[in-house]
């Protein structure tokens, strides 16, 4: 049991918590409206109804924020496929589990997937910072519960023998490619609808359903015989 001396503290890390977790959405709100470069601390405080200073009780800056926001970004989608890989259940089902999440978060709060893909951390020039640098250990959490996904889908024949972590790389491609289809849009589609088209490409591809005969004729022909 908790006692009474130790009320306060945890109060007050309550309070601290749900202000960083008010703070990273007007972040978010504010990154994906104006974009990272032209977003100010001042941005972020009208948008959260905290000032300034306080703001800078809880991150560092501007940077720290941006990570902040990935954290918690890639934690959930981290935990939506580790949930839906825990169900159990044939891969198909438990990709459409994924995917169907996504998809529902897409619609619920899309600054936050929005700013996840267009602000990502500057770890590609030299060195990453320290910040950055954990920003990655948390992303490499996410692919990771992806490819044991991916693997479980391979064992039970539902994708090709490959490695695991390349169709990782390809579904989490796949679900970029439509949030940033359903942010550019005018009107948006129901993310329902998204994620069904994600998952019959994922699962069959861009070819035609036999794609065989279609490779056999190209390889017949760059080698000058009839297929």
């Amino acid at each position: 049991m908790t006692s009474r001396a130790g009320e306060p503290n945890g109060r007050r890390d309550r309070s601290a918590r749900v202000a960083r977790e008010v703070i990273i959405q007007a972040a978010a709100t504010v990154f994906a409206r104006h974009g990272y470069h032209r977003t100010t601390i001042e941005d972020i405080a009208r948008a959260s109804g905290y000032s300034s200073a306080a703001i800078y009780k809880y991150f560092d800056g501007k940077e720290d924020l941006l990570i902040g926001l990935w954290i918690s970004m890639t934690d959930e989608l981290a935990l939506i496929f580790e949930e839906a890989n825990a169900l159990g259940l044939p891969f198909p089902t438990c990709l459409q589990v994924a995917v169907g999440r996504i998809g529902r978060m897409l619609e619920k709060t899309p600054e936050f997937l929005i700013s996840y893909i267009a602000q990502r951390p500057q770890v590609g020039q030299g060195e990453p910072s320290e910040l950055a640098q954990r920003a990655l250990q948390h992303y490499h959490r996410y692919l990771d519960q992806v490819t044991a996904l991916m693997a479980r889908g391979i064992e039970e024949r539902h994708l090709r023998d490959v490695p695991p972590g390349d169709l990782a790389l390809l579904l989490c491609g796949l679900l970029y490619m439509y949030t940033c289809q359903w942010a550019t849009l005018d009107v948006k589609n129901d993310p329902s609808h998204g994620a069904g088209r994600i998952i019959d490409l994922f699962l069959y591809g861009a070819g035609n359903v036999d794609g065989s005969d279609v490779l056999a004729g190209a390889v017949g022909k760059r080698h000058g015989s009839t297929p």
